[in-house]
């Protein structure tokens, strides 16, 4: 039994793509999603921080500077500039400066 294939069509020839039409719906329906959902997720986060802050006994301006991370940054920083000034004090290069 000989299995024939068909010659497949010459899609170039064609002017109208279905699946092209079909990407772009879905592209459109995700963009509105995420329209629609937007003020849900800038709402939903004052249903996790609020009940966090009474739980917490944490004013607004205390969680802002637990959560900010600037001391872990700072730290971070610190740590990398001393690490970097080693690596180049290893090639006799110890007029660096990080700002």
């Amino acid at each position: 039994m000989s299995v024939g294939l068909e010659p497949r069509p010459d899609l170039r020839k064609t002017s109208f793509l279905p699946g092209t039409v079909l990407v772009w719906v879905h592209i459109v329906v995700a963009a509105l999603a995420m329209v629609a959902t937007l003020p849900g997720r800038s709402h939903g986060l004052g249903l996790v921080t609020e009940p966090l802050l009474a739980d917490l006994h944490l004013s607004r301006v205390e969680y802002n500077k637990r959560s900010d991370g600037g001391d872990q940054r700072e730290k971070h920083y610190e740590e990398f500039h001393r690490w970097r000034r080693g690596k180049y004090a290893e090639y006799n290069k110890t007029d660096v400066i990080f700002q």
